[in-house]
């Protein structure tokens, strides 16, 4: 999977026309468009994020939205959300949307996050920051996705091993890997243990974002394949 995140830096009409291409270029189903927008309350960005949404489910894709625009999810159709931090009432409050089978991610900037995000009901874990990233501080490298990807794993030894196997499936949190991730550099992320990758300049930036969507592409299922 690929995450695209939004950035307020570029305008509405410029994140729709960038995700559109990114929905091309990838395949069904393996690409979600994230809207991230913290100089805007729920008003401010319906528009732009009805927009981006049937763009998404046109080409078959998924769109989340962050938890400052919660209120938006009860308007229009969400496949996540993503908490910028999880409040004790997150999973409870995300199961009384009107959509379906809502997912629900949180950052997760150490071993720690990690650990509390796969014990409880989390569908996906962004590791962050890998790579250099502009004022997101010390990048923490492959071994964050590795550590991530062991956390995840000792858990689930638990479930057997206790006999809790009717857990769903999608319960067990997939790990996808943030900050500063590019073409250059998806295939490790995927190879230390990351389900995928989510980007934000590596796409915006794009002088050509329907190219630069492919290669990420690329990158992620050439370790797949392997």
């Amino acid at each position: 999977m690929i995450v695209l995140i939004t950035d307020p830096r570029k305008s509405d009409t410029q994140l729709v026309d960038i995700a559109s291409e990114a929905c091309r270029a990838i395949p069904s189903g393996e690409l979600a468009v994230l809207f991230r927008d913290n100089t805007r309350d729920a008003y401010g960005v319906f528009d732009v994020a009805q927009r981006l949404q049937k763009i998404a489910h046109n080409h078959h894709q998924l769109f989340f939205l962050t938890r400052r625009h919660l209120r938006v999810a009860w308007e229009i159709p969400v496949d996540g959300l993503h908490m910028n931090e999880e409040k004790p009432d997150a999973t409870a409050r995300v199961k009384l949307l009107p959509s379906p089978k809502v997912t629900m991610s949180v950052p997760a900037h150490s071993d720690a996050d990690v650990t509390h995000a796969v014990t409880h009901e989390i569908d996906r874990v962004l590791v962050s920051p890998i790579f250099a990233t502009p004022n997101k501080g010390e990048p923490r490298g492959l071994d964050a996705i590795r550590n991530a990807a062991k956390i995840r794993g000792d858990h689930a030894l638990r479930l057997v091993s206790n006999h809790e196997t009717h857990a769903p499936e999608g319960r067990i949190a997939k790990i996808i890997a943030l900050g500063g991730i590019d073409a250059s550099n998806a295939q490790s992320c995927i190879e230390a243990g990351a389900d995928g990758v989510a980007v934000i300049r590596a796409i915006l930036d794009a002088r050509d974002p329907f190219e630069a969507s492919r290669a990420l592409w690329d990158a992620v299922i050439a370790s797949k394949e392997r």
